[in-house]
């Protein structure tokens, strides 16, 4: 569940920008909403897609005060973080960090992602006055409910294995260490970790390369107690594209961005491909 966010009227919004299509969505809906965006690319890619429709900047993620410095230029009090950040990134560019944010990150407890991100959030909004909107303020289009997306319909067996697969993930989201797991006949055969969604995918299926019955069953699912103002879970073609023909992937309904939606439900039919959104009350 996301946290209260400041009743105060958004006038300007700095889209701290990720890789993927939902920057772009977030962007168009709440420009159409009145509001005026500026966007802080966090890689070359994205930076290029914006600079010609919006006012654009590009920063490494390690670049935090110079973001903020940025942003409080602009006269801006309100952020959300869209996009695909990976976590290797950062680690990557750790020592480029500014001193005094080097001795915060010294001083977690972990590196986990709520780690980091708390950290983070402190920083931004108890130290310089801004705050930080829910990601799915703009964008719930993309959050669908429980349903079934693919022409391929779950047999009873299958829904006992997805809904065992959706209860591990919520085990190993518990602890963050990350959202998604790949089981097959009721086994976990791989876990999220720092390398993110896909990889995880591609790691399961090879491992089962050589069977002869290659498929597997993805889930993916919101932390607990998710804050939505950062690493909102999301499926999309990509997802898709990483999957052996034949498996299942589902996800939690109303809690998991489904980006790409027609691509990949039209990939997932080609591919023989389970597809569906899956409330987590069900037993």
């Amino acid at each position: 569940m996301a946290n209260a966010v400041k009743q105060e009227k958004i006038t300007k919004l700095a889209l701290i920008a990720g890789r993927g299509e939902l920057p772009h969505h977030l962007a168009a809906s709440a420009t159409k909403s009145g509001i005026d965006v500026s966007v802080i690319a966090l890689n070359k890619n994205t930076y290029n897609q914006f600079k010609d429709s919006y006012q654009s900047e590009y920063y490494s993620p390690v670049e935090v005060l110079e973001i903020i410095d940025s942003i409080k230029s602009q006269e801006i009090k309100h952020m959300v973080f869209i996009g695909k950040v990976p976590k290797l990134d950062f680690f990557k560019n750790i020592h480029k960090l500014d001193p005094s944010l080097m001795k915060i990150v010294q001083g977690l407890g972990d590196m986990n992602d709520d780690s980091l991100h708390f950290s983070l959030l402190r920083l931004l909004e108890e130290e310089h006055g801004l705050t930080v909107i829910d990601q799915t303020q703009y964008l719930r289009d993309f959050f669908p409910g429980p349903q079934v997306f693919s022409e391929r319909q779950p047999d009873a067996g299958e829904l006992s294995e997805l809904q065992y697969g959706l209860k591990m993930a919520k085990a190993i989201a518990a602890v963050d260490i990350g959202q998604t797991v790949v089981v097959k006949n009721k086994a976990v055969i791989a876990v999220e970790a720092i390398e993110g969604t896909n990889h995880c995918i591609k790691r399961a299926a090879n491992s089962f390369a050589w069977f002869k019955d290659n498929r597997i069953t993805v889930c993916k699912v919101s932390k607990p107690n998710q804050d939505n103002r950062f690493d909102v879970p999301t499926v999309g073609l990509k997802t898709i594209a990483a999957m052996p023909a034949n498996s299942i992937l589902a996800f939690e309904a109303n809690e998991c961005f489904f980006v790409d939606q027609a691509k990949s439900i039209k990939l997932a039919n080609q591919k023989n491909i389970l597809l569906c959104s899956v409330s987590m009350g069900i037993s």
